[in-house]
Order: structure tokens, then sequence, then C-alpha cells
């Protein structure tokens, strides 16, 4: 059993020195794909339509979730939350300020990193399935003649488009990426740690209501950030459906393989506080 246990216990040291020495690498990465992705630069194919597929004719409205809402919350949202709880929790045995802020901004770096890792595969699907959006009629209005709507299902490239909005390449292209759901992946990845971190870190009697109010707060904004999606017409409800899986599942990956561990550890030095007055380095 002893060997068994230090067999396991090597696996996790090997798997936490990759994670740690591509981990950042891969999400710088993930930044620039992402913004090239955005601004039209990366090669874009084709998508498909049915030309009285009444999916793809619905009316252009505005967000209720706005992009810069959407980033602000995911980015302000968890800074505030984790720090303020972390430098309020009840004060432990070898528990210090230092001690606090390191762990907050190991957390924050894993609930960071775990959300372009979201969004780097939602860009990466967008890319490659180009599903045309509801209202891809409305901004792009192709240039197609009757025989060729007549023989099925149509390839058309952003310069097919009349483009009767008046809209720049790179939001023709976006009208083309409607599968899945970005805000759908990052308000279910966020709903799904912060409510992970509020559950496990908000144990004291006092404060298990608190956790609970916040996590049902963090919940309904990963549900209206979905939702939303198909009221605005921005999103089909099964973009928004595998945009929410698949958020729910990187932020369960993201809890297992890093955050977790880095409680582990804090618990660990709280209650050995001899070792060390802060966490080691990353």
């Amino acid at each position: 059993m002893t060997s068994e246990s230090q067999m396991k216990a090597e696996r996790a040291t090997k798997s936490d020195v990759i994670i740690r020495k591509y981990l950042p690498g891969a999400v710088y990465a993930g930044v620039v794909v992402i913004i090239l992705s955005h601004l039209g630069l990366l090669p874009k194919g084709h998508t498909s339509i049915l030309c009285d597929d009444p999916d793809i004719r619905r009316i252009l409205t505005t967000e209720t979730v706005s992009v810069a809402a959407l980033l602000l919350m995911a980015t302000a949202g968890p800074f505030v939350n984790i720090f303020f709880l972390e430098w309020a929790l009840p004060g432990k045995s070898g528990r210090s300020a230092r001690h606090a802020s390191s762990l907050s901004w190991r957390l924050l770096k894993d609930c960071f990193s775990g959300q372009l890792l979201a969004l780097l595969i939602v860009e990466f699907f967008k890319m490659t399935v180009s599903e045309a959006r509801p209202h891809f009629m409305q901004t792009c209005r192709p240039d197609l003649s009757d025989q060729l709507c007549s023989m099925g299902y149509v390839e058309v490239t952003w310069r097919n488009c009349t483009n009767p909005l008046g809209l720049d390449k790179p939001h023709l292209l976006d009208s083309m990426k409607s599968f899945p759901s970005g805000h759908a992946a990052l308000g279910a990845f966020i709903a799904t740690y912060m409510t992970w971190y509020l559950m496990t870190r908000l144990r004291v009697q006092w404060s298990q209501l608190l956790g609970v109010v916040l996590a049902l707060l963090w919940g309904a904004w990963g549900a209206l950030c979905g939702v939303s999606r198909i009221w605005d017409n921005k999103h089909h409800w099964w973009d928004v459906a595998i945009g929410a899986a698949l958020g729910t599942c990187i932020a369960a990956l993201t809890i297992k393989w890093l955050s977790s561990k880095h409680l582990a550890e804090s618990r660990r030095q709280s209650t050995h506080p001899t070792t060390s007055s802060s966490l080691p380095p990353a």
C-alpha cells in the first residue's frame, strides 16, 4: 500500500510540474488566437444554410448581457469575491495576511486560466463548425439566386453577404459563429467555479447562509448569460446548451487538477504553521 501511495504521489507531482510548466504558454497562445479570430485575421471557411430556414431569419436585438459586462463579471467578480472572503474568513492557527493573499492569487490564476481555456475551445468550434446565427439573414443577407436555393443547402462565405447593415468583416464573420455560445460557456464556468469555492470555504455556521446566497447569485448570473442569448436572437438553444455543458466541464477539470490542490495545501499549512508562513511559489 505504501509503494502504491508513493506511486500515486509521484504521478500527481509529475502532473503538477507539467501543468505549471505548460499552462502559462497555453494561456498566452489562447489569448493570441482569440484576439486574431475576433479581428477576422484567421482563415475562415464557409457556412451552409437553407435559404428558407426560419431559424436564421430572426431579428437582431440589443444584447441583454454585453461582452463588456460578461468580461467584467468574469474577471472583477471572482477577484472581489475571493479576495474579500479570504481576508475576512475567521483567523486560524498560522493563517496570515500573506497566506490569504497567496491563496487568493492562486485561486484567481486557476479561475482565469480555466476561463481562457474554455474560450479557446469555444473559438475552435466556432471556426470549424461555422453555424449561421439566428439573425444571419438580416445581418448578412447573402446574394443567392432562387435556382441555387432550390438545390437545398447552400455554401456561403462573408464575401457573399450584401451587408445591408454596413458591418465590417469581423462582424460579418461573427454572423457565422453561432456554435457554441461563448456567453453560456463563460457564465457556466464562473457559476460552477464560484459555487464550488463558496461551498468549500464557507463552512462555518455563521457563514453557511452567506455562501448559499452568493452561490445562488452566481448561478443566476450564469443562467442569465446563457438564456439571454436565446431571447436576444444571438444563439440557437443548442448553442447555449452545449456552451453551458462545455463551461461546466472545464470548470470541474480546473477544480480537480488545480484549485482543490491549492486548498488542500492551505489547510495543511494552517494545521502545521511552523512549516511555512505562506504557500510555496508557483
